[in-house]
């Protein structure tokens, strides 16, 4: 019975954790309103709103396929459970950011903008779904191109979700 009720308070607080934050609409004009959602909110409400962005196995599947799709969701939830995922600038002087798309025939062809997403991204083009845009986030100076950058978002399942490094998992 106690584990009945831990459960249910649980999964009521994931319910509502996830409700006390804005809903952003697919497309890059959704993903950048929630860049700037996110330079304006203190540290602690993007630590938050970060695990709200975690995948979960069915998101993978829609994003990835299901050949690859249970194999990453094991490498992020890995990840998320020993490191501290924050999407937020590294340094209080990057207050402005850079978006960047890519498809899977982006990858494939090795197309221009391919080419601003790292090079394993490239190699695993073959898992990723067709016609699915996928996302980079950098953060950076006012003037700048370089900076903390954030890849792969994606919105899949009607919610942005944060894929960090699936190549590694997909490299043959």
């Amino acid at each position: 019975m106690r584990k009945f009720i831990l459960c249910c308070l649980f999964l009521s607080w994931g319910i509502l954790l996830k409700a006390q934050y804005p809903i952003f609409k697919a497309g890059e004009t959704g993903l950048q309103q929630m860049c700037e959602y996110l330079l304006e909110v203190d540290y602690k409400t993007r630590r938050l709103f970060t695990k709200t962005l975690i995948p979960d196995l069915k998101d993978c599947q829609q994003a990835f396929g299901k050949e690859k799709a249970k194999d990453i969701y094991r490498f992020l939830r890995k990840i998320s459970q020993r490191h501290l995922i924050i999407l937020t600038p590294e340094y209080k002087e990057q207050n402005t950011f850079h978006i960047h798309q890519a498809t899977k025939a982006d990858f494939s062809q090795h197309t221009e903008a391919a080419k601003n997403f790292p090079g394993g991204y490239m190699e695993m083009a073959q898992h990723l779904k067709e016609g699915l845009p996928y996302y980079k986030v950098v953060f950076t100076e006012e003037g700048r191109l370089n900076g903390s950058s954030f890849e792969l978002l994606a919105y899949v399942n009607g919610k942005w979700c944060l894929f960090l490094s699936p190549w590694v998992v997909c490299m043959d």
